[in-house]
């Protein structure tokens, strides 16, 4: 099995009046991976924040506290927790995101991916089901899941194929996984391997599994 760590302290940061985001990019993963950046970002009451899409990109946005709005071509939406917003263009665009708050901020998760079609959808899942892996989607080249989990609970996440590669985000909280501690703001790649075990080492914590497919299953 290979593996890969990216800490939280790691990561590019941005930081303004209106909003922080720290950054992990992929072009220094050993292990293959679809995803291309993962940007975490607070955001400030009543402001925006505005990032690029490349020509055949996606991305997905997360809302983690609170809930957005964005503006994508002609496209205006709403994301709050509980969603996820998959957005893919085929030309370099802008997305803007919007705090709809006048006095909380919002936090929230853009993944940026390749792809090879326009399109706009919303998906829904349900964290009140703890102690579980939630299927958020699946596209022809990755699998994005969720899982909320108290203190001690142990799961599994099984693999489609020893060949594809599994990103694990630590929300928050903090996990053993392999033999590894993972805290929050953590990034984890694994390959060459069927299933990935965990145990939560803290109450409400949150963890994000993206799966690549390098096999195309």
């Amino acid at each position: 099995m290979g593996a890969q760590i990216f800490k939280s302290a790691w990561r590019t940061v941005a930081q303004s009046d209106e909003s922080l985001t720290q950054s992990v990019f992929m072009n220094l993963a050993e292990i293959p991976t679809n995803i291309t950046q993962l940007d975490e970002i607070f955001l400030q009451p009543q402001t925006k924040y505005t990032f690029a899409l490349a020509e055949k990109s996606a991305c997905w946005l997360l809302p983690l506290a609170g809930a957005i709005d964005f503006v994508h071509h002609e496209l205006e939406g709403f994301v709050h927790i509980g969603q996820l917003q998959n957005m893919a263009t085929e030309t370099s665009s802008h997305c803007i995101i919007s705090n709809p708050y006048a006095n909380d901020a919002v936090h929230f998760l853009a993944i940026q991916c390749p792809a090879n079609a326009s399109k706009t959808e919303l998906f829904e899942f349900d964290l009140s089901q703890a102690n579980q892996i939630i299927p958020i989607l699946k596209t022809d080249d990755s699998k994005i899941s969720i899982g909320q989990f108290e203190g001690r609970a142990e799961e599994v996440y099984r693999l489609l194929s020893d060949q594809n590669s599994l990103m694990v985000f630590v929300v928050r909280g903090a996990f053993e996984l392999h033999n590894r501690l993972l805290e929050a703001g953590d990034t984890l790649l694994l390959n060459q391997t069927y299933e990935a075990e965990f145990e939560a080492l803290s109450n409400n914590a949150l963890l994000l599994f993206i799966e690549t497919f390098t096999a195309k299953n």
